[in-house]
Formats: C-alpha cells, structure tokens, sequence
C-alpha cells in the first residue's frame, strides 16, 4: 500500500519472492508473465516450492473465520480466529501480525497489455480495504486461541458475491523503505461470505476493557484522540468512539 498510495500511477503486476530462492540466491520468479505453454510447467515448480515451504516453516496458529453479510443493512460481520501452538512465540514471534484484506473478483475495467488497452478485462481479487490497520494488528489472545472481530458496511457497489475476506499472519512490517526483510508469511487463507438474515449480535464480554486505540487511518495511540477513534477490546471486538 506505501507503493501503491505513492502519488504516482502503478500497473498491477504479480511476482512471488524475488529475490530469494531454494538456497536464497536464485530468482525463482520475475513475474507472472509466461507464455502459456509454459504455464503447467511454472505451477509444477511453483507447487514444489511451496510444499518445501509448507514442510520447512509450518503454520503455528490456525486461521478460520466466520463472515456474515445481512443484505437488508449490508452489514458485515468478520470473525478471524483459531488456536495458536505453544511454540508460536518461540518461533513466530509474540509481536507477530494479524493482517485481514477484503478483495473483489470479476470487476470489469480496463487493462493495459503490452502497450495495448483491453476495454473489458476481468479483474480479480482486486483489494478493496483493510479490515484494521493495512500493516496489520495485534492477535487477540486469549487461552491459547485468538480472535479477532471486524464489522463495517459495504458499500452499494461493491457484489458482496464476489468479496473475499484474505486473512494472514505475519512478522510485523518493520522497514518498508530499505526492504522487506523478516516478512515471512507463516499462514494465509481466503473466506466467502455467508448471507445472512437476521440481526448480527457479536460475542462481547460484559468486562471487556479497552486494549488499543487507533484514528481512522491505522495509526495506534496511547489514549482516546480528538475526533474518530477505533477502539479493540480485549474480547477481539472494535468500537467506534468520537470525541469532541
């Protein structure tokens, strides 16, 4: 998002590391940009690398989630969750990250390719907002598990069919100037929604206390702010706080 945001125009593009490889001095990939008769034979290699990853760097917490959608309010309600292992501090970190993205698939627009605009390309899993800060947040533990609690309305036009809720866990982003280093991705998952009809109630514990406070663009402050302020209780829920 700091490229993105930038001020200047970018294209979208896709490269999976690189930088680093089997024994962190190969380019594995430039890009996404194969010719397509090779492309069962990139997803072969991509498939064997990613096993090696998998069998290497083994996920230390779960991620699962619940996403509901009311299509009278267009409510959301995202619960990310799961148990975390009893090693997950010793090797993943106690300051890691949880980081929830909401994507949009099958968006019609234009795309540059090869110097050639294509008037009705299909775009998708095209990022639409961050669900808590856009670097990521705290895990609410608690008993070995977490969960952590987003609810937000949709806007008009976004096909909530079409959303998806991309959830990962991470090292925090500690340099994104000099480079992305100890950005290791330890697990990831997508999620649909699930229609729902009735009045959303979200688990709150009556003693609930606050734990963070954040403004509207992510920043994280000590105290209640001036104006609009996110509040995480201790119970994974977020509150909405406006001080005059």
């Amino acid at each position: 998002m700091v490229y993105m945001t930038g001020g200047s125009i970018s294209y979208p593009s896709g490269a999976f590391d690189r930088s680093t490889g089997w024994n962190d001095d190969v380019n594995i990939v430039n890009g996404l940009g194969y010719y397509e008769e090779y492309h069962q034979l990139v997803a072969d290699y991509l498939g064997e690398f990613f096993d090696y990853i998998t069998e290497a760097n083994p996920c230390f917490a779960e991620i699962k989630a619940n996403c509901s959608f009311n299509e009278s309010t267009r409510m959301a309600t995202v619960s990310v969750h799961g148990r975390i292992s009893p090693d997950f501090d010793l090797m993943v970190g106690d300051d890691a990250k949880l980081t929830v993205y909401l994507t949009e698939d099958s968006l019609t627009a234009r795309q540059l390719d090869n110097g050639t605009w294509i008037s009705n390309y299909v775009h998708n899993g095209v990022f639409r907002m961050a669900l808590g800060s856009v670097m990521g947040e705290d895990l609410n533990r608690f008993g070995g598990q977490y969960k952590n609690v987003y609810r937000f309305q949709v806007p008009s036009g976004w096909n909530w069919h079409n959303l998806n809720v991309v959830a990962f866990i991470s090292r925090p982003l500690s340099n994104y100037v000099n480079g992305f280093t100890d950005m290791a991705v330890n697990n990831a998952d997508k999620f649909k929604f699930q229609i729902s009809d009735a009045v959303e109630e979200i688990e709150t514990d009556p003693n609930a206390v606050p734990v963070s406070y954040y403004d509207i663009t992510g920043h994280q402050y000590d105290t209640l702010q001036q104006g609009i302020n996110i509040v995480k209780m201790s119970d994974g829920t977020t509150r909405k706080v406006f001080v005059k």
